[in-house]
Order: C-alpha cells, then structure tokens, then sequence
C-alpha cells in the first residue's frame, strides 16, 4: 500500500481587515459605500444596462444615458466600450455614471440598483462594476438579504445597526456584495419591513471606548456566543465574549460521514474501465468534495480520476472556550485509475490532511445534499462526533461563525419582547449606540398655488414643522402629518409672488428651500364662434382681444390666431370632415384658459338622388353622400310641394321603402347628419319621384322542350297577378304575344325544328280595372331540338359486350350511341340506331365504358341533334348463370347444374342454409355441373352460382344466379324388376341404395289404383305370394333412411307389373 503524509501549514484567514479602531466622532453628513458587485453577476465580459430617469456619462452633463434606451457594457481588448445597441458612445480602462437625481437608478444585468457606479475592467476580461451609494440605501438593501424582512421588527432593527456598524468600519475600503461581508441586492431586494427598520435606526452605529467596532454577525450561534479571537483575529476584541444564549438553542443539525465508501471485493480490480463509471462512493457527493479539495490542493493529483474507498479517521480538537473546535485531521484510503501494483491491479493508496482548521475541513467534507451546492452539511464548529463501527455521526448547533450577533438568537429575543438595544447590549456587551449622524429633511413638495388659494399644500417629512415666507417673512407655519401631508394657511397672494416653503424636523435639522410662484388663473371668457361647414378652411368668431385662439381636433391644435382689438378673430384651418368637433379656447397672457366653446362641422348636402321601383309595393332610393357621418334622413311627400314627412334614417347611401301603393307617385329627399356633442344636420337633396310598379322578372331561362316547343320559366316576381310572354324571331325584331300565364313559366308549341327563337318577359299587378306593368325581362333565346334521351342505361350482355337502352324521344328519328374509356375522355361513335336500345360488342372483358346518347331529327336532309344524355358505365363481364337446378344424388349429396355462359372458363357455387344466410364457396367447376357431397340428409341446402373469365391473373365474375335449393334424401333403388315366380307368386327384386337403412314395397291392382304397402324390408328382394292366378299386380318401391326417429324416403321407382 502505497502511502502519502499531508502535512499542512495552518494560516489565518481574515475577514474585511484587521480592527483599526476608527474614532466614533459624529460626521455632519451621509457617508458613501463603495461595493463591488459581484454576487448576482459573476463574471461576465458582457452585461446589460438600462436606466430609470436620467444619468450623467463619465461626469459629462451633456452626455445624458435615459431611460428609453438600453445599453451594453463590454470588454474589448482589455479595455471598456459602452455601446448604445450597435452604437459605440464611450471606451476607456474605466467609465462611470452618476445620477442625474437622487430616485434614478440603473439596471445592470435586470437587477435594479441605486447610486452611482464606476465600470472597471477585472482580470483583463470581466466588466466589474463599483457601485457608490449612500449608506442608509445600501444598508436597507443588506437587511433584508442578511435576515428575513417578516421576522421580529426589533430583530430587524438590531440586523440595521449591525449591519450599518459593519459598513461604517470599512467605508475607506471597497467591499463586495457577498458573504465575505454583507449579502446585497440593490433596490431589487428592497421591502417596506425592513426599510422601516433602518429608518427608525438612522445614522446609529455601535462603539466600544469611543471606537466604532466591527459588528460581525452570524445566523446562529446554537446557544454560546464565541470570541472574534477564535476566529479571525490575532488579538482579543473586549465586546465579543464567550456566554451562553438561552435564546438560540433550538437549531440543531446532524450528519453522518460513512468509513467504507466502496465494497471492492467484487470489483474487478485489473479492469477498472469494467466499473469506474457506475461504480460510486456510499457518501457520493462528500466524497466528491474531498475529490476535489485534492486535486485542487495536493501535489500530484490535479486532473486525476480517484475513488475514495474508505476514511478511516475523522478527528477534530482543539475547542475553544466556548466549545469550538479549530483544529482537525482526515485520513483517507483511494485509488487512482492509472496506478497499479506489480500484480497489474489498482494499488490502494492512503492520505492524511493534518493540522487543517476545523472551518476549513467543514468546507472540504461539504454536502451531501444535491440541493445545496456549496453548503455544508456541518453548519459550525460547535458539534460533537459519535464513532461507531461503519460511520462517524455529527451532533452539532447553530450555523456559522457564533461571534456577534445571532440572527435566530435576535429574532426570538425580539419576538420575548426584547428591544432592539437590549438584543445589541447582549450580543456586543459593554458597547454604546450612538447616533453618528442626521440626514435633514427632504425638500418640501409643494402643490401649485393660485392668486385665489388662501393656503399652501404639499409633502414633507412627517412632523416636521412647515414654513411659508415671502420676502423672508413668515406668512403662515403648520406641522406635516404623520402621512408628511401638509395644510399651511396664508393670506390671498398676488399673481408672480415667490413663496419660499421649509421643512424643519424634531432635531432641528432644516431642509432646502421649496420655492413657487402664485399662478394667474382667471380664464378669459368662452370664446364665440360662427357656423363651420366641411367645405370652410377658417374659424371665424369673437374672443377677449388679444388672447390667443386655439381650434383643436382630437385633442391635437390644427390653427391659432390671436384676436384683434375689437375681439374679432379669424383661424386658418384645414378643411374638415362633416360631423367633426372643433374645441375653441382663448388663452391669455397668462396662460390662463377660456371654457371650451364646441362646434361641429356640418355636412354638405347628398347629391345624385335616384328613386326607382324595387317591386309592386316598394320603392328603392340611393344618392351620394359625403364620407366619415353618422346617417341620413329620407323624407316623402305625395307631391313635388309636399309637405314632406321624415319616414326613416339609415346609415347606407340606399332606402327601400315598402308598404306604398302600386302606380302611385312618391317624393323625396335626403340629408345627411352627423351625431356628437351636437347633432349637425345638412342641407336637403334635390328631390327625386316614381311609383312601384311589379319587378321584372329574373332568372329568365328558354329551353327545348321538344322538337316543336321551348319552355320558357323565370323566378316568381312578388305581387304579380300573371305574366305576358313575348316571341321574335330576330333579338332586335318584332315581338309579339304568344301566352298570359299566371305561373312562372310557359311552353310555346307549334315550332319549326332547329330555328332560332327570342323571347322577352313582363309581370303585371292588377289595380282595379288596370294591369300595371313591370319593366320587360331580358331577353332568352333558344332553338327546339329533339329532348335528350332520359332513363339511360347501360348493362353488360356478355363478357365482350355492354348494352345501352333508354326511353324514346318524341319526334326523335334515330339515336346516336358515343363510348369513351373514361368519364372525362374523349368520345367516339360507336353506333347508330332508330330503336331504344344498342348492343356493344367486341369489348374487352372487366373493362369500364362510359357511354352517351343522343337523339336527332332529319329536317330536309340535316340531323339536328338533341344535347347528349347523362353518361353512364358498366364492365364487360360474363352472363350470370340461367337454369340453375337442384337436385339429391344420394342421401348425403347434392348435385346444381346450369346452362353453359358464354366466355365463361369456370363457375364458383356457393352454399347457405337459409335463403338470405350467409353464403359460402363450396365448389370450382370448369363444366356447368357441381355436386356438392358430405351433406345433412333432409336438411335444406340453398345454392347460388356464378360464373368468371380470366383475364390475365385475375377472375372476372358475373352476378349470381337465382337461388335454389333441395335436401339430400336416398337414391331412387335401381333396376326394380317384378317376375313370375308361380302360379299364386310375384318376386320383386332390386339393387342397394347407398345409406339406405331399408325399403319398402307397395302394390296395386291397377296400374293407377290404390298402392298399400306389403312390406318393409331391409333384403334387396321380397316375394308375393297368395296370389290369384290370372290377375295382373303393379309393384313400385323405395328406399328410407333413418334420421333420428324419423324415416327419410327417397323417390318411387318406376311401377312394374306382372302376372302369377
């Protein structure tokens, strides 16, 4: 085993600097912090910056950063460059900005901060900024990230004075914003809590024999305070003592640190590679962070791959007073994946660290919780060490450093009902506070003041004591509220007098001055003003002379003028639209402003007014108007001279008006308006007149209805009585009358074939004796032609040939057959015929045709066509099969035969046991005959067959068969013979029937007389004997077979005589 001694030499670490015992004395103003802003940036060699308000660059009062921009800071070469998107503005070692006023601040990297700020370069690649800021804000930025804000009130005040101590004793020093020192996130970590504790502890620090001293503080010294001695310093501070803290004993922790972190009895030890990588320590991530301290901290191992495999000694002595221990010692046993002993396996290897300082080793041994990287796991030195046989196991209290302030032990100090300065005097005993210095108040925020107001309002800090002085006399004092609101009561000021207002606080502290000047505020009077047209480009009216006049639209100023001394006055505007609002005021020297005096741009009068009929009761009317106004109003008279009657508005550039009079005359006229503040009418239009009258008719169709007639149909017209249908025979010729119908449509018969016919529609509505007529229709025309061919089919006849059929065509004298391979293709004629029906043969079998029809008539010694049929299409395919029957074969057989299909190369047969069941193939055949075998006998067979061609690889079937069916019974017995045996005996003889189980033999004594039965046999032969000699017997036979309890009998035999 190989082994390795550590022997470490022990400093000490000091946190801030080393006490300088700075003098207490009292400053008159503020001071600065300097902080480093490190915690919430890291290191970046780019960060983002906005402001809110307003800041000077690099001291530059001209060179103003605002708020409607967003920046970047980077380090380029070494050196800074501020850019303004793309835009470079500034470069250098370092750049600062200041704030313009005290509330703007800046937003680096989206965490918002206040003060100040000095950019440097660090590590020649890292923006850094220094943020300088005055120490109240920066301090009610550290409480609430040191301790939390809904904690104890008195806590918080003990964490602010604390925390401002502890600034203040390293204000010529540049601090960070980490746990080094003081945790600080700028305005972002800002609450009201604990801004209202620093406020109420403002300006005081704590001192020991007139020094100021450094107020270090931890979360929990689990229940004994320790001395800075112990910790840091190389010499005793008197006002941190080792005393037990009855308050701060509840936060207690363990944690177990296993020996054996590895079983390697099981590894395979010469080929780690087998294991490394899932193989892990019991205590991984303690295990990790030792890992990690040595190949940061040890000679010979950085970049190297270990496994700890045990830890067998954990010792930590050397406790202080109060119980601490600041010494400790950890051995290790460990591979190193590369190292193997002379038997090529990995070789065990060993390590002390000695003499470490118990601060330290807690951050070497860390973690174990993933959740909490960079913790550990032994919150203080204030703990003891059970070993056992597998583990050590810590018992410990508190977390940190216990020197100073606890911030547990303060806040259930605080929640006993301990003030604030009690909680200080236990933890930094023998100390003072003291006030180091006051901030005055704020100027006063003064709310304008008129030559009408008799006082003076505004803000200030809560109870101080407001001033308002003229002329450096008091004119009136009050006190700020508790809110800072304040009343202060004054005699009646001229217009223009300065008012100095001050703000004095309880200490006596005075703020700036707050200075105002009394406003002049009485208005001029509301201005008068003429009709404004939409065609106008001036206001003109009357105001106060000299003032000047504003005309606005939409809240924005389109023309001024300034009236003349008589008050007349005259504004240049753009002309406006109708129905827009024009606000006039008059403004004097003073500012002062008049009441609003509103107008509305009226609109020009609408233009073009038609009035024509819509139908036989209503009347439409449309007109141009001018754009952007709310409607129009539509009047009507029964005379041009009216009078005149308003009967709608609308807001469209048309009207139907209904319900009127068929064939009376209305008049109209239009005008427009526009509705806002005030409702602006225009002028009337000029007037327009008609009288409803019947719609003509729409939709007019002409169509050949036969060879010798055309239809003609239109939409129904509303309110129409009939209608008057007119023919020509030119489109510009003479029309004429052909039919009056009261339906919408009319056929007109008589016609020459294939001519040319034009026809024109009108409505009427009957009005007493009087037929009031609509305007024609437009004009249709057509030709009669023979009607296209209806009812067309198309069947396969064959497996080469389709045949069409349809319905015949009046008139027709032949029809033309056209055929194409698809719907849309191109079509060919294929035959011609003067009968309803054309058989297609030649075609190719499972092949789609598409056919047309149509019909024609000769006139003189030309077809004129019908329009085609609609298309229809069907397969070649063979014949179904026809004399289809079925017959038994025997009692378990069935045998279907049919007739031969032509083209057919083979038939299927199909079998059910019921006539709408399910069928199923039972048989291929290549003759027209099947029988079907293994059957029920007497049970019900139904068969259905169809035929197929192949063609290429694939069968083409017919449609099936008609249905037929039968049962299987026995064989009919062969060759029955009756003979002569004597002259009083008959033997009958006979073959087997195959399945039979026996026969029975009947006999007559005529051929058609009464047959009984003899004799049931199971033999092939039977004799009859006690016969009359002379006589003639008739014989017939057959066979049965026995199904359950029941006899299954097959047909007769042929009946066979003879004589004895």
């Amino acid at each position: 085993m190989r082994k390795l001694l550590i022997f470490l030499i022990v400093t000490v670490v000091f946190l801030g600097i080393v006490p300088s015992y700075k003098d207490a004395a009292t400053i008159a103003t503020e001071p600065h912090v300097q902080v480093k802003l490190v915690k919430y940036l890291g290191n970046q060699s780019s960060i983002s910056l906005k402001i809110v308000g307003n800041y000077y660059l690099n001291g530059d009062s001209t060179n103003l950063l605002t708020s409607d921009r967003s920046y970047t800071v980077k380090v380029e070469s070494e050196t800074l460059a501020l850019y303004d998107g793309t835009t470079r503005l500034a470069t250098g070692s370092e750049l600062s900005i200041t704030p313009v006023n005290s509330i703007d601040h800046a937003v680096i990297n989206n965490r918002e901060y206040a003060g100040s700020f000095l950019f440097t370069v660090e590590k020649n690649q890292y923006v850094r900024p220094i943020n300088t800021i005055n120490l109240e804000d920066y301090v009610k930025s550290v409480v609430p990230d040191e301790m939390p804000a809904l904690w104890q009130m008195e806590a918080l005040k003990a964490q602010a004075v604390s925390a401002r101590t502890y600034a203040y004793f390293r204000l010529n020093q540049v601090i960070n914003d980490t746990t080094t020192f003081q945790v600080y996130g700028g305005v972002t970590s800002l609450h009201p809590r604990s801004s209202e504790a620093v406020d109420a502890t403002e300006g005081e620090i704590l001192t020991y024999d007139g020094n100021i001293i450094d107020a270090v503080f931890s979360a929990s010294n689990g229940g004994k305070t320790e001395k800075l001695f112990n910790v840091w310093y190389p010499k005793s501070l008197p006002y941190f003592k080792v005393q037990a803290d009855e308050y701060d004993t509840a936060n207690t922790w363990d944690a177990t640190l296993h020996k054996q972190q590895m079983d390697v009895t099981s590894l395979d030890l010469k080929n780690p590679d087998s294991w490394w990588d899932s193989k892990n320590e019991k205590d991984a991530l303690y295990a990790n962070n030792i890992k990690k301290w040595m190949m940061n901290n040890l000679s010979g191992f950085s970049g190297k791959q270990i496994k700890i495999v045990s830890i067998p000694k954990v010792y930590f002595y050397s406790p202080t007073e109060s119980g601490r221990f600041t010494k400790s010692d950890l051995s290790l046993e460990f591979f190193i994946k590369d190292v193997f002993n002379s038997n090529g396996e990995l070789e065990l290897q060993t390590a002390s660290i000695n003499n470490q300082l118990a601060d330290d080793m807690r951050t070497i041994i860390g973690t174990n919780d993933p959740a909490k990287p960079g913790s550990r796991d032994l919150k203080s030195n204030l703990f003891s060490i059970n070993e056992t046989n597998d583990a050590f196991v810590f018992s410990g209290s508190g977390n940190g450093h216990g020197v100073g302030l606890s911030q547990f032990g303060a806040n259930r100090r605080a929640a006993a009902g301990i003030l604030y300065k009690d909680i200080l005097s236990f933890y930094y005993p023998g100390t003072l506070l003291s006030k180091q210095y006051a901030i005055p108040p704020g100027p006063a925020t003064v709310n304008d003041v008129t030559d009408k107001d008799t006082s003076v309002t505004g803000m200030a800090e809560a109870g101080s004591t407001v001033e308002v002085k003229v002329n450096g006399n008091i004119i009136g004092s009050a006190k700020a509220g508790t809110d800072g609101k304040f009343t202060v009561g004054i005699p009646v000021q001229v217009a223009g007098t300065e008012l100095v207002i001050t703000a004095t606080d309880i200490a006596g502290n005075v703020s700036e001055d707050a200075k105002i000047v009394v406003k002049d505020v009485t208005s001029p009077e509301k201005p008068k003003v003429n009709k404004v047209t939409d065609k106008d480009t001036s206001v003109t009216g009357q105001a106060e002379a000299g003032a000047k006049v504003e005309v606005k639209v939409n809240s924005s100023v389109s023309g001024s003028g300034i009236a003349e001394e008589d008050g007349q006055y005259k504004v240049t505007i753009p002309s406006q639209k109708a129905g827009t609002e024009l606000v006039i005021v008059a403004i004097d020297a003073a500012g002062n402003v008049s009441e609003k005096a509103i107008v509305v741009v009226e609109p020009s009068a609408p233009t073009g007014l038609s009035v024509s009929s819509n139908s036989y009761n209503s009347l439409k009317a449309s007109w141009k108007g001018p754009s952007d106004i709310s409607g129009y109003e539509i009047w009507r008279a029964l005379s041009s001279s009216g009078p005149y009657t308003k009967v709608s508005t609308t807001t469209k550039n048309t009207f139907t008006d209904s319900s009127l009079n068929t064939g009376t005359t209305y008049y109209y006229k239009v005008r427009a308006y526009k509705t806002g503040t005030i409702t602006a009418y225009s002028g009337f239009s000029s007037m327009g007149s008609a009288k409803p009258v019947p719609a003509a008719p729409l939709s007019v169709k002409a169509s050949s209805s036969s060879y010798s007639s055309i239809k003609t149909s239109w939409a129904t017209v509303s309110g129409a009585n009939g209608y008057e249908v007119y023919r020509s025979t030119s489109s510009t010729g003479t029309y004429s009358l052909v039919g009056i119908t009261p339906s919408p449509s009319y056929t007109n018969g008589g016609l020459t074939t294939n001519k040319a016919y034009y026809y024109k529609i009108r409505a009427y509505r009957t009005v007493g004796q009087t037929k009031v007529y609509s305007n024609f229709s437009s004009i249709v025309s057509t030709k009669p032609v023979p009607a296209a061919p209806l009812s067309v089919k198309a069947n396969s006849s064959s497996y080469s040939s389709i045949k069409t059929n349809w319905a015949a065509v009046s008139g027709a004298n032949g029809y033309e057959v056209y055929r194409s391979t698809s719907s849309t293709g191109t079509y060919s004629l294929v035959g011609t015929t003067s009968s309803t029906s054309f058989t297609n043969g030649g075609l190719t079998t499972n092949k789609a045709y598409y056919y047309k029809i149509r019909a024609y008539r000769t006139v003189g010694q030309t077809k004129v066509y019908s329009n085609f049929s609609s298309i229809v299409s069907t397969k070649p395919v063979p014949a179904a099969p026809l004399s289809v029957k079925a017959s038994s074969s025997s009692y378990s057989s069935i045998k279907t035969s049919w007739a031969t299909v032509s083209g057919a190369n083979g038939y299927e047969v199909y079998r059910s046991t019921s006539s709408t069941g399910t069928y199923s193939l039972v048989g291929t055949t290549p003759s027209p005959s099947y029988t079907n075998g293994r059957l029920t006998t007497n049970k019900a067979y139904y068969y259905k067959i169809r035929a197929y061609r192949t063609v290429g690889q694939t069968k083409v079937y017919s449609n099936f068969s008609s249905i037929v069916n039968t049962k299987p019974i026995p064989s009919v017995p062969p060759n029955f013979k009756a003979t002569r045996l004597s002259s009083k005996s008959i033997k009958v003889t006979w073959n087997s029937v195959s399945g039979a189980s026996g026969y029975e033999v009947y006999r007559a004594t005529s051929s058609k007389g009464s047959y009984r039965l003899l004799k049931s046999t199971t033999s092939l032969n039977y004799t009859n004997t006690g016969l009359e000699r002379g006589n003639t017997y008739y014989y017939k036979l057959r066979a049965y077979r026995i199904v359950g309890k029941s006899k299954v009998y097959s047909g007769w035999t042929a009946i066979k005589s003879a004589r004895p």
